[in-house]
């Protein structure tokens, strides 16, 4: 009786070694995986500072002509509105 209750204290204590390494393998993936999206977040902000930065100079080198192209089309603007003023205008009175 002896020995075969020392045998279930052992296999007790087998079941709660392997429930322990469990949850220490368990916390370590956790830790893993938390050190792994904070390195995706460190990167998708690196990737988004890029795209900012492509997009900056692509807009610097053309700004001579975007701004050539905006003014004409703010001085269209202008004179279709001024037009359409004045014909407002004229068939008020």
């Amino acid at each position: 009786m002896l020995k075969g209750m020392s045998q279930r204290l052992r296999k007790a204590a087998a079941a709660r070694m392997t429930v322990e390494a469990m949850k220490r393998q368990g916390a370590w993936y956790a830790r893993r995986m938390r050190r792994g999206t904070q390195a995706q977040t460190m990167l998708e902000y690196a990737l988004l500072a890029g795209f900012v930065a492509v997009v900056g100079a692509v807009t610097l080198a053309a700004a001579p002509t975007t701004g050539d192209n905006l003014k004409s089309v703010i001085n269209r603007l202008i004179s279709l509105l001024t037009l359409a003023a004045g014909a407002a205008a004229q068939s008020a009175c």
